[in-house]
């Protein structure tokens, strides 16, 4: 079954429906209209020829999440991250190597793997296979 058909631009809406004004009807503010949003996260794979490629698949208050496309990329030598807010990544398809900061050995991550990267960690990206496509999946936090 394609996903994207299932759910063809329907709306619904969230939110405290309790809310009324002076007159009984219901106060606009207090409701949110979402989209359902689907897809398939093997699909239109980009090509990373020079750069790992970010895209956004969902993002709101709380979280975001994205998908990672990599090969042959690595974090520049003597680089470190370090996100403000924890993260969860997973390797989808592919294999990479990730280097935290103070500890010796890498984590190297291949299809299933996950990681839980928290917040204010540096780590690096030490190597991605060079002959595929890897795909990550990431999920972090937003702090207020």
């Amino acid at each position: 079954m394609d996903l994207t058909e299932s759910f063809p631009d329907q709306t619904f809406e969230s939110g405290d429906h309790s809310m009324r004004d002076e007159e009984g009807e219901r106060n606009a503010e207090h409701v949110m209209i979402k989209k359902i949003k689907s897809g398939n996260i093997y699909s239109k794979i980009p090509d990373p020829k020079d750069n790992e490629i970010f895209e956004t698949l969902i993002e709101n208050k709380k979280f975001k999440i994205e998908r990672i496309i990599s090969r042959g990329q690595a974090t520049a030598g003597g680089e470190w991250l370090k996100e403000a807010q924890d993260e969860w990544v997973i390797v989808l398809k592919g294999e990479g190597r990730l280097k935290f900061k103070g500890k010796t050995q890498p984590v190297t991550l291949k299809s299933g793997d996950y990681v839980f990267i928290p917040a204010n960690t540096s780590h690096r990206v030490e190597w991605t296979s060079p002959r595929t496509k890897t795909v990550w999946l990431a999920i972090a936090e937003k702090r207020h």
